[in-house]
């Protein structure tokens, strides 16, 4: 089928070849906001001319979800086991998340697939 999946540390990959379509799901809201340009810098440099990146993840309406003991894109989360875990969590604003990339060079639409979670898809616009 061609298909190849590569396993790294995605702010730290660097692919041998350049990819038509990259998607991801429930990992742009774990991206740390200082972190989001560059996130969609190294995207572009992914992508072949004319590529695009999918996205699915929890809407912001989502957040009460989530406790945020003290900064606000750290929440914790506990397991049914009783462990907690810290972890980053910026839940996505569609308007704003759009306005963002547009600023970066990108297009983007994001739509609301009538439940907790948003569907994405950008392009760079160069």
């Amino acid at each position: 089928y061609g298909v190849r999946f590569e396993v790294a540390d995605v702010f730290e990959f660097a692919a041998p070849s350049r990819f038509d379509t990259i998607f991801f799901s429930a990992w742009l809201s774990h991206v740390p906001l200082d972190r989001f340009a560059g996130f969609w810098q190294q995207l572009r440099g992914l992508l072949v001319g004319g590529g695009r990146v999918l996205f699915v993840d929890e809407h912001l309406d989502e957040r009460a979800k989530e406790s945020y003991p003290a900064d606000a894109q750290i929440a914790e989360r506990e397991l049914r086991d009783g462990r907690r875990f810290r972890i980053v969590k910026n839940f996505i604003d569609p308007k704003a998340v759009t306005s963002q990339l547009a600023e970066l060079g990108w297009r983007c639409e994001i739509e609301r697939d009538g439940s907790d979670w948003i569907v994405g898809a950008a392009r760079p616009a160069i």
